[in-house]
């Protein structure tokens, strides 16, 4: 491993950013009037080493603080960021907050649509070093950000510092807003944690660095709480993503979300070298992936459900304790296609017990499939009850083994990333084609090229190929059911009583018949659909574990008018639609279908195993992706189905479709 120290002074030139092209897009007529009123487009501002704050920000006459540029800027707005070094002072303090010094306070939002950007301009590498920011007993944050729909790209925070001696920390990024985005954003040599969040929704933060970050001041001078990436929502903070991550020789862990209220999910990320500085000096805790727990939190601290994390297509390599790491956790989480190399610990899914805080158990409830461990420094697999747990085609000790391998060499884990900010397309741990292990860990279905790795974190993943897309609906069913938008069909049974309703922030299907309900809006080309949807089993008198159901663009070839049933399955044979029936069958089967009309409606896919069905009041997020002639079904982050269509389908309505169940949706989102 000590190969990496020739390389840590030759760390990656981050992707020089791509131009920004701010969102002009409006979410309402009468929204587009009121921004044209006042400004015919989007402005451009820009920032720069040598600017002036007194300047009007234009190219010619830049500001010199990105803090300048917010009280200019509106919602759809870009601010380009010209390359050189900002060296901030604390006379640049923009706000102190509790215990936090911010330097720049991001507190104005864009909205859906009308992202404000923060971005790198063309081919030029600006850099905010904040070694001089010292400030007396405050936590120093140098990018705070509590605004909603920003898009922050392509620049680098390095030197932030920690004056307290006691326990606490620093952040390079702090978040608390939601629907924001952190993209190619490096963090660096300093002593904070490279990017923090404790609240706010549906953020991704996309292929960042976090790197030597190590704090020598604060309590024992081991840097004990120094991460590169550290996520703890709160309750309600959902929907938080980490892809295409690295973290590396950071003296903390990798990534931590211990104390999460919330599920996160972490796609496509590494972590390699962490607990340890450049020299390999054994400073912090040192996992790659700490996935969750609440130290010995007592039960009435612990929240209800505990959060299940998603940790997929992963890579943890030569970190100083364990590669993926349970933590204490009291639930499971779901681990798909990683690979663990060279930690102490490859894979250690330790749990504890609710009411005895200091009860560790092995890891329970666990979902791990496609996992690939090789080389452990001392156990493979620690702390894993295989009884009580989901194991589907691991392999977490390969013997034999190099040959197994096109490389061993972990330096391609720091390479350059690719132009569009991707991983860089490595051989290391990529398994050979043909071998047996070919098809498992965190290359699985990508040929290596820089195209297909490109492809597998912006379109496989549920990513338009050019970003997040445009928000264009969005329903958290916080209001009375809007019967113009949702359109229920439901269909009659003698003495039944069904109703579709919302009720605390959740749309309810509560049938004892067939119920359809139908977005009451046409989508067109390219999209994204994501909602969270649990089955209820109770009391209800309608529940029953079977049938979480989809239909999406759907059509009718003999009427432009789709709203025209009762809610029967069959009557919905004579459209043209694509169709997920997940735990159908009484939960027997998950099947996935593309009606032609005329009631051809052949199975593409389908599954019979456990891991694919319902688990009663799970709450699922599920994920719909249309790219091309490519649709997909996504359910926690897992693809459960892809499928090319030669004749794909390319506009149609959405619709919740169940029979004799209660259920739950929550979170519903469109994008294009």
């Amino acid at each position: 491993m000590k190969k990496f120290i020739l390389l840590t002074g030759l760390l990656l030139a981050l992707c020089l950013s791509r131009l920004c092209a701010a969102a002009t897009e409006s979410i309402s007529p009468a929204a587009s009037l009121a921004v044209a009123a006042s400004r015919p487009t989007a402005a451009v501002f820009f920032v720069a080493p040598d600017g002036d704050d007194h300047n009007p920000g234009t190219k010619e006459k830049p500001f010199a603080t990105v803090q300048r540029a917010q009280s200019a800027v509106r919602a759809g707005d870009t601010v380009y960021l010209r390359g050189g070094t900002y060296h901030l002072t604390e006379a640049q303090i923009a706000h102190k907050e509790r215990i936090y010094a911010c330097v720049t306070y991001l507190d104005k939002s864009g909205r859906p649509g009308k992202y404000i950007t923060y971005c790198a301009y063309t081919g030029e590498r600006p850099v905010f070093d904040y070694t001089a920011v010292r400030p007396a007993d405050y936590r120093v944050a140098a990018f705070y950000v509590t605004g909603s729909w920003l898009h922050l790209e392509g620049f680098e925070v390095t030197g932030v510092q920690v004056t307290i001696t006691t326990h606490t920390q620093s952040e390079c990024f702090e978040n608390q807003g939601s629907n924001n985005i952190y993209e190619q954003l490096s963090m660096h040599d300093g002593m904070a944690i490279g990017f923090y969040l404790l609240s706010g929704s549906d953020n991704l933060i996309l292929n960042c660095d976090a790197y030597r970050n190590f704090d020598s001041v604060s309590e024992n001078r081991r840097g004990g709480n120094t991460d590169g990436f550290g996520c703890h929502p709160r309750p309600g903070s959902k929907g938080n993503v980490f892809r295409g991550c690295r973290s590396w020789f950071n003296s903390d862990d990798g990534y931590d979300v211990i104390n999460s209220a919330e599920a996160t999910t972490f796609d496509h990320c590494w972590a390699f070298c962490n607990g340890y500085n450049p020299a390999f000096t054994s400073e912090g805790d040192g996992n790659g992936f700490k996935g969750g727990g609440y130290a010995r939190r007592p039960a009435g601290e612990i929240p209800n459900p505990v959060p299940q994390m998603t940790i997929r297509y992963c890579i943890a390599v030569g970190n100083k304790a364990s590669g993926f790491y349970s933590n204490h956790h009291l639930n499971g989480s779901f681990w798909y296609n990683n690979t663990a190399y060279h930690n102490h610990f490859n894979f250690n899914m330790l749990n504890r017990l609710l009411e005895n805080v200091y009860a560790d158990v092995p890891g329970y409830k666990h979902v791990l499939h496609n996992n690939l461990g090789f080389r452990a420094r001392d156990v493979a697999v620690a702390n894993l009850d295989t009884t009580q747990c989901e194991l589907v085609n691991n392999d977490f000790d390969v013997s034999p083994a190099d040959a197994d391998f096109m490389s061993l060499d972990e330096t391609q884990l720091m390479a350059p990333r690719q132009a569009d900010g991707s991983l860089p397309a490595i051989e290391f741990l990529r398994p050979r084609p043909g071998s047996r292990i070919a098809g498992m860990g965190a290359f699985a279905g990508d040929s290596g090229t820089a195209s297909s790795a490109g492809a597998r974190l912006r379109g496989a993943t549920g990513l338009p190929a050019d970003g997040p897309g445009r928000l264009v609906f969005s329903d958290d069913f916080t209001a009375p059911l809007d019967t113009t938008v949702w359109i229920a069909e439901i269909e009659p049974k003698a003495g039944a009583v069904s109703s579709v309703y919302t009720r605390d922030s959740a749309l309810v299907l509560d049938t004892r018949g067939g119920v359809t309900v139908w977005l009451n809006k046409l989508l067109r080309g390219d999209l994204r659909i994501e909602f969270d949807r649990k089955v209820l089993i109770d009391t209800g008198r309608n529940d029953r574990l079977s049938d979480m159901n989809v239909f999406w663009m759907a059509t009718d070839p003999a009427n432009a008018n789709i709203f025209t049933r009762h809610g029967h399955f069959e009557s919905y044979d004579d459209l043209q639609l694509y169709y997920v029936g997940m735990g159908g069958n009484t939960n027997k089967t998950t099947r996935f279908r593309k009606y032609y009309s005329g009631g051809n409606k052949p199975v593409i896919k389908e599954y019979l195993d456990k891991g694919h069905l319902l688990t009663p009041n799970k709450m699922y997020h599920v994920r719909i992706v249309v790219a091309g002639n490519v649709t997909s079904y996504w359910v926690n982050d897992e693809c459960y189905f892809t499928y090319a269509d030669p004749t794909p389908l390319k506009e149609g309505y959405f619709g919740f479709r169940s029979t004799w169940s209660r259920q739950e949706i929550e979170h519903f989102r469109v994008w294009d």
